[in-house]
C-alpha cells in the first residue's frame, strides 16, 4: 500500500511533518501515563513511541537529505515506517493515553484559523510539543535539543512560520479553541488555563526565533 519510492521524490516537507507528528507521540504519551500505573499494551505503546522518537533524532536529518536529492535509501524507508506503520499502532495500543494531548490540541485549535491552514498537521504539531514541554516545566536543554532538531527537519520554529503573529485576536482566538471544555489539553496531569498556554507559547516562539537567529 505505500511505495517509498513515490514518497521519496515527494516534497521533502511532507515527510518532516510526518516526523513532527511521531515525535508527539512519545512527548504527550510520557506525559500523560509518567508516574502512573499503565497496562501491558499501553507500556508496549510508549515503549514503540520512545523507539520511534529516537529514530528520528538518531536519522531524520539524514532523511531529510535523501529525500532532497530523491534517494530512497534504508533510511528513508524506516522513517516511512515510523511515520505511517508505527504511529498507527503506538494510537491503537496505547487507546486515549497515547493517541492525542497538549500538542494536537494546538494543532486542532490552529484548524479554526484560516491563517494557519497552510501549515501541515505535523508542523502544528511540533510546535504544539514545545509548548506542552514549556507548559510542563520540562528541562531547557530538553527543549533546545528538540528545536535544533526541528531545524535540521526543516520545521517551523516560530508562530510567524505557521501563519500567526505573536499578538492580536488571532492568537488569542488560538488560545481560546486549544482551551475550550473538551480540549485534550485537560488531560495534562495538572489544570491548564488561557493564560498559561498563551504564555506557554509565546514562550515557545520565543525559543524558536533564538534558534533561527543562530542560523542553525
Amino acid at each position: 500500500l505505500v511505495d517509498p519510492e513515490i514518497i521519496s521524490r515527494a516534497p521533502v516537507r511532507l515527510l518532516s511533518a510526518g516526523m513532527g507528528d511521531a515525535l508527539a507521540k512519545w512527548y504527550e504519551g510520557r506525559s500523560v501515563t509518567e508516574g502512573r500505573e499503565i497496562d501491558f499494551t499501553t507500556q508496549l505503546a510508549l515503549d514503540l513511541a520512545k523507539k520511534s522518537c529516537n529514530l528520528v533524532k538518531e536519522i531524520g536529518p539524514r532523511v531529510k537529505q535523501d529525500v532532497e536529492r530523491k534517494c530512497c535509501t534504508r533510511e528513508v524507508e524506516e522513517i516511512i515506517e515510523v511515520n505511517i506503520l508505527l504511529t498507527g499502532i503506538i494510537s491503537g495500543l496505547g487507546k486515549g493515553r497515547c493517541r492525542s494531548l497538549a500538542a494536537h490540541a494546538l494543532n486542532y485549535g490552529m484548524t479554526h484559523l484560516k491563517e494557519t491552514r497552510g501549515a501541515l498537521h505535523g508542523e502544528r504539531v511540533a510546535f504544539g510539543v514545545v509548548m506542552q514541554l514549556i507548559l510542563e516545566r520540562r528541562d531547557e536543554n530538553e527543549m533546545e535539543r528538540l528545536l535544533l532538531l526541528y531545524s535540521a527537519l526543516g520545521l517551523p520554529l516560530t508562530l510567524r512560520k505557521l501563519g500567526l503573529s505573536t499578538n492580536g485576536e488571532k492568537l488569542s482566538r488560538l488560545v481560546k479553541e486549544t482551551c475550550k471544555k473538551e480540549s485534550r489539553i485537560h488531560k495534562l496531569p495538572f489544570p491548564v488555563n488561557e493564560s498559561l498556554v498563551q504564555e506557554a507559547l509565546l514562550k515557545a516562539d520565543e525559543w524558536g526565533r533564538k534558534i533561527e537567529n543562530k542560523g542553525v
